[in-house]
């Protein structure tokens, strides 16, 4: 009689903990994830990039270009921030880039990159963008615009 006992509450508390277990997903599972999750909380860190465009070429800037500078991943080209600026003016250009730097790992590289627009089309881009670590703060970066080659020969 008394396994019997035992064994009945041995199965009762068993059920009973089990539904508030971080195992299967209970309440006590879900209620500790959260405060854990509260205490994780990563601040941001704000990180700026600086510098200027400039284009060896003369070349008339029309009031409807527009210059975008974008810093993006490495490696899926997502972009982390980016400015656009419309009516240039004449160059070269200035840009100030802030972005959250505790977003991205330290061993990560970003790359900057500008582009003279006209509607959607580029003409000038740089052909080599800046590559950064996440994190660093850049300042001074010169980015030079170079004449696009045309579709059929880039391919």
């Amino acid at each position: 009689m008394n396994r019997g006992i035992a064994a009945a509450l041995a199965l009762a508390v068993m059920a009973a903990g089990c539904s508030h277990c971080p195992v299967c997903g209970g309440e006590w599972g879900a209620a500790r994830l959260a405060a854990a999750m509260r205490e994780k909380k990563v601040e941001p860190r704000i990180v700026e990039v600086s510098g200027s465009v400039s284009c060896p070429e003369r070349i008339a800037v029309l009031p409807t270009y527009r210059l975008r500078v974008r810093l993006a991943r490495s490696g899926d080209q997502k972009a982390v921030a980016e400015s656009m600026f419309a009516p240039i003016g004449s160059f070269p250009a200035f840009f100030l880039l802030q972005y959250d730097a505790a977003a991205y790992g330290a061993d990560e590289t970003l790359r900057l990159s500008a582009e003279l627009l006209s509607g959607d089309t580029a003409i000038l881009s740089t052909d080599v963008g800046a590559g950064i670590r996440a994190g660093e703060v850049a300042r001074g970066i010169d980015l030079v615009l170079v004449r696009r080659a045309p579709a059929s020969a880039r391919q």
